[in-house]
């Protein structure tokens, strides 16, 4: 297995998605996993950054919409496959009326969230850090 230590950072929109999808095949394939991990893994790490995206839009009108930027780091060696995914925090202010429409746009779209299951379900480690003011970090480690 050759170890692969690599990073892309994108603007947190759908259309990016393709390109987190296409990184992340590319680190496991340089790496030399196993097709059948290496879909797995893909498929668990498009997962999450797909639910950071959702997560950014969900009940907001176009006008309060923040786009932030994604990063995934992606670090493969003999023992493990390490994703993290960071997001930079930008505050937002809503209206009361606002929140109400954001939790129930946040129920109705938890019902499709595939990605928690899919990472506990492909992952051996999960972790996810939130500090306020600061980067939101998901942490996945799969030990190959």
């Amino acid at each position: 297995m050759i170890s692969v230590d690599r990073k892309i950072e994108l603007a947190g929109i759908t259309k990016n998605l393709k390109h987190f999808r296409e990184f992340t095949r590319q680190c496991v394939t340089q790496a030399d996993v196993s097709e059948e991990v290496a879909w797995k893994l893909t498929l668990a790490v498009d997962e999450a950054v797909t639910s950071i995206i959702r997560s950014q839009t969900v009940g907001l009108k176009t006008s309060q919409i923040l786009i932030q930027d994604i990063e995934l780091h992606i670090d493969i060696n003999e023992v493990r496959f390490k994703a993290v995914i960071s997001e930079s925090e930008k505050e937002f202010h809503y209206d009361e009326d606002d929140f109400d429409k954001l939790l129930e746009e946040a129920k109705r779209l938890r019902k499709y969230d595939l990605s928690t299951f899919m990472l506990c379900r492909v992952m051996d480690e999960v972790n996810y850090e939130f500090k306020k003011g600061y980067a939101n970090q998901l942490t996945v480690i799969k030990f190959l």
